[in-house]
Protein backbone atom coordinates (compact mmCIF):
# COMPACT_ATOMS: atom_id res chain seq x y z
CA UNK A 1 0.00 0.00 0.00
CA UNK A 2 1.37 3.93 -0.79
CA UNK A 3 0.15 5.52 2.12
CA UNK A 4 1.18 3.47 5.27
CA UNK A 5 1.52 6.24 6.97
CA UNK A 6 -2.15 7.85 6.61
CA UNK A 7 -3.66 3.86 7.58
CA UNK A 8 -1.58 4.10 10.78
CA UNK A 9 -3.02 7.64 11.46
CA UNK A 10 -6.47 6.73 11.01
CA UNK A 11 -5.92 3.96 12.97
CA UNK A 12 -4.76 5.39 15.71
CA UNK A 13 -6.83 8.50 15.70
CA UNK A 14 -9.74 6.08 15.61
CA UNK A 15 -8.62 4.02 18.62
CA UNK A 16 -7.77 7.47 20.20
CA UNK A 17 -11.04 7.93 20.26
CA UNK A 18 -12.30 5.10 21.67
CA UNK A 19 -13.94 3.73 18.36
CA UNK A 20 -14.71 0.48 17.70
CA UNK A 21 -14.25 -1.13 13.86
CA UNK A 22 -17.76 -2.59 14.45
CA UNK A 23 -18.66 1.09 15.42
CA UNK A 24 -16.75 2.99 12.81
CA UNK A 25 -17.93 0.21 9.74
CA UNK A 26 -20.87 0.76 10.18
CA UNK A 27 -21.25 4.16 9.78
CA UNK A 28 -19.33 3.95 6.94
CA UNK A 29 -21.62 1.49 5.75
CA UNK A 30 -19.34 -1.22 5.10
CA UNK A 31 -18.11 -4.37 7.03
CA UNK A 32 -16.15 -4.72 10.02
CA UNK A 33 -13.91 -7.19 7.83
CA UNK A 34 -13.53 -4.77 5.37
CA UNK A 35 -12.96 -1.71 7.35
CA UNK A 36 -9.82 -3.59 8.88
CA UNK A 37 -8.68 -4.77 5.23
CA UNK A 38 -8.30 -1.01 4.92
CA UNK A 39 -6.78 -0.10 8.03
CA UNK A 40 -3.62 -2.76 7.27
CA UNK A 41 -3.34 -1.92 3.15
CA UNK A 42 -4.37 -4.88 1.99
CA UNK A 43 -7.38 -2.90 0.16
CA UNK A 44 -7.23 0.78 -1.54
CA UNK A 45 -9.67 2.49 0.24
CA UNK A 46 -11.83 4.76 -2.47
CA UNK A 47 -11.52 8.23 -2.38
CA UNK A 48 -14.85 9.16 -1.30
CA UNK A 49 -14.94 6.91 1.85
CA UNK A 50 -11.49 7.96 2.83
CA UNK A 51 -13.35 11.54 2.82
CA UNK A 52 -15.97 10.45 4.88
CA UNK A 53 -13.53 8.20 7.13
CA UNK A 54 -11.80 11.20 7.92
CA UNK A 55 -15.35 13.30 8.46
CA UNK A 56 -16.54 10.85 11.10
CA UNK A 57 -13.17 10.76 12.97
CA UNK A 58 -13.20 14.94 13.21
CA UNK A 59 -10.13 14.77 10.14
CA UNK A 60 -10.44 17.44 7.71
CA UNK A 61 -8.48 15.15 4.78
CA UNK A 62 -7.04 16.83 1.69
CA UNK A 63 -6.80 14.69 -1.48
CA UNK A 64 -3.96 15.84 -3.81
CA UNK A 65 -4.24 14.27 -7.44
CA UNK A 66 -0.33 13.45 -8.72
CA UNK A 67 -0.62 14.07 -12.16
CA UNK A 68 0.86 10.92 -14.10
CA UNK A 69 4.11 10.63 -15.74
Amino acid sequence: MEYPDLLRNLRTVRQARQMRQMELAGKLGISQGMLSRYEVGQAPIPTPLLLKWGSFLGLNLQIRAEEAA
